[in-house]
């Protein structure tokens, strides 16, 4: 982070007077599995038995965090491995009423952003994936997960509000779509990490199918909707052919170039 946010944060600090929390800064982006990894081992190293995480753009609502320890208690002895929040944005906030009849359930992947992940869990699977740098380091860590035999649960009474960026909403065909205006370099991590995770990691012709759709569908939004529609496009090219060869690494600042690593296959 910058220096003035470094300052504002730890004004924040002072400020409410939150003597137990501590600033773990690092000298560059290290991607979202490293930089949560720094983090979860020095909660572990401190004796957290759960670790609860969020990113910069999520805020939870009180009595989130109790919420999600709550559904742990109630399903002691379930193996539950990662508990995570209904995430609320700004365009869903108005219907955000949970009834009697939302109970927490098991589902097969979370974002990683409000989820409190037990040290056990962690224990038996390791930390986050570094490789990926950036999107689906949460869907393989769920995956991870569940096939060392843990549950992975939704808990809908506790809620995080995530703030979108730059979405703006087009009309389409009389439909309105949503636009992210993500950047290259972000667009070419979500096309590529899915067709390696579902492709050949963690093997799912649902899942694939279901990615090859997302891609298919943001190769359209940012032909139509988005700016520096020739760079978007191109990284999501890109992206696809290093995802269907199984490259994995963290992206270069120029659109679709990257340090590689070869994935071991065998």
């Amino acid at each position: 982070s910058e220096p003035e946010i470094m300052n504002a944060i730890r004004s924040a600090i002072d400020r409410n007077r939150l003597q137990t929390c501590e600033i773990l800064p690092q000298s560059r982006n290290l991607g979202i599995g490293a930089a949560l990894n720094v983090g979860v081992r020095a909660a572990l190293a401190a004796g957290a038995e759960y670790v609860l995480t969020l990113d910069d753009d999520t805020e939870a609502f009180p009595g989130a965090v109790a919420e999600l320890v709550r559904c742990y208690i109630d399903h002691e002895g379930q193996h539950v491995g990662i508990v995570g929040a209904r995430w609320i944005t700004a365009n869903t906030f108005p219907e955000t009423s949970c009834g009697e009849e939302d109970r927490p359930r098991s589902v097969e992947r979370l974002p990683s952003s409000g989820c409190l992940i037990r040290r056990e869990a962690f224990e038996s699977v390791g930390m986050f994936r570094e490789d990926y740098f950036l999107d689906h380091t949460d869907y393989e860590y769920c995956a991870r997960i569940i096939g060392a035999g843990w549950r992975v649960l939704t808990c809908p009474t506790a809620t995080v509000f995530q703030r979108p960026g730059d979405v703006v909403l087009r009309p389409f065909f009389g439909r309105t779509v949503v636009v992210t205006n993500y950047p290259a370099e972000r667009l070419f991590l979500l096309c590529r990490n899915g067709f390696v995770l579902y492709l050949w990691e963690r093997r799912s012709g649902r899942q694939l199918r279901q990615h090859c759709r997302v891609v298919a569908v943001t190769f359209v939004k940012s032909i139509l909707y988005e700016r520096e529609k020739l760079r978007k496009a191109s990284a999501i090219i890109r992206g696809s052919v290093e995802g269907l060869l199984g490259n994995l690494g963290p992206p270069s600042r120029r659109d679709g170039d990257h340090r590689i690593r070869r994935l071991d296959r065998i």
